[in-house]
């Protein structure tokens, strides 16, 4: 019993601290898009568009009235959603 006293405590404090990452938010998710790059081609930006009633958008730190639609994946032409009507600001590529 006095073994049952002294491993319940530690075990559920373990428990708590372990289970305490195991939740994620989802509002907060950030996956990645594709941009049609100035360049030619497209490339990868992470956002946090995944559901919403806009089209997900972005723009360039050093160019902020330039928006670029933010795709599903590197061949699609499906715009990714977004809660925001916003563009997100994502830093210029190097």
């Amino acid at each position: 019993m006095k073994f049952f006293k002294f491993i319940a405590p530690m075990l559920a404090f373990v428990l708590a601290i372990g289970m305490s990452f195991a939740f994620t938010n989802a509002n907060n998710a950030v996956i990645t898009g594709w941009i049609d790059d100035p360049q030619g081609g497209r490339q990868p930006v992470n956002v946090d568009c995944v559901t919403g009633n806009f089209d997900c958008k972005v723009h360039f730190e050093s160019d902020p009235f330039t928006e670029y639609p933010v795709y599903a994946s590197e061949t699609s032409n499906e715009v990714l959603e977004s809660s925001s009507p916003d563009a997100y600001e994502i830093p210029d590529p190097e």
